[in-house]
């Protein structure tokens, strides 16, 4: 396999450090975040995989309900017309909803409040507080281990703001959140094979996009 001289295998801290950067500690932005969420998700869908399109919340039963768009699915919000969904609209209900659920106005920074929120409206809000809460007993000593559960704590948010005021904290709690979520992706599709349709979209959601600077090139020359 060639790859051009531009585009490196190394995976140096040097590019996280520029990908990381701080731009200070203002508060994380819902509306920002949903520029991410939005690309992720794209646009409507009806697909019979699709637990959200299912009243069951379930592959396969009960019936289909109207399908997903831009993530919002039917299962998980009643009376909304998906199909003519529109993109101000689902923000609105975002906003109202995963926005406010992983209280993103109190998280410093943009890029890990960013990946919480897609984590929440991918996995559900309570699995993106799961992986929250195990990341940071992860990153911390047996003496300071935290309680969670389901929804966001004073003491989650107090660590998260006092763990990410530079660089490398916030490295170390992006690529723990990352890495705990692939391993939840992957037990979903262990779990059910049927779900493997999805899993890399999954992981690659997970991966900040300036990565792809030392992905291979897809036409070496």
């Amino acid at each position: 396999m060639h790859i051009k001289k531009n585009r490196t295998l190394h995976f140096s801290f040097l590019i996280f450090s520029i990908l990381f950067a701080s731009k200070g500690v203002s508060a994380a932005s819902c509306a920002d975040a949903l520029q991410s969420v939005f690309g992720n998700e794209g646009g409507y869908q009806n697909s019979k995989q699709d637990g959200g399109n299912w009243s069951s919340k379930k592959v396969g039963i009960g019936k289909l309900c109207g399908g997903t768009k831009y993530g919002i699915a039917c299962a998980y919000s009643p009376g909304v017309d998906i199909k003519n969904l529109t993109k101000e609209r689902a923000a609105k209900i975002y906003e109202g909803r995963e926005c406010r659920q992983i209280r993103m106005s109190e998280l410093n920074g943009q890029i890990v409040p960013t990946l919480l929120l897609d984590l929440a409206v991918n996995m559900g809000v309570e699995m993106a507080v799961k992986l929250l809460g195990t990341s940071i007993n992860l990153l911390s000593s047996n003496d300071k281990q935290i309680k969670f559960n389901d929804e966001m704590t004073d003491e989650m948010v107090a660590w998260y703001n006092a763990n990410t005021k530079d660089r490398q904290g916030l490295l170390l709690l992006y690529a723990t959140i990352t890495l705990t979520a692939i391993d939840r992706y992957a037990y979903i599709v262990e779990s059910n094979k049927k779900q493997s349709v999805w899993l890399l979209g999954w992981i690659r959601r997970v991966i900040p996009n300036e990565i792809e600077a030392i992905r291979p090139n897809k036409n070496p020359e």
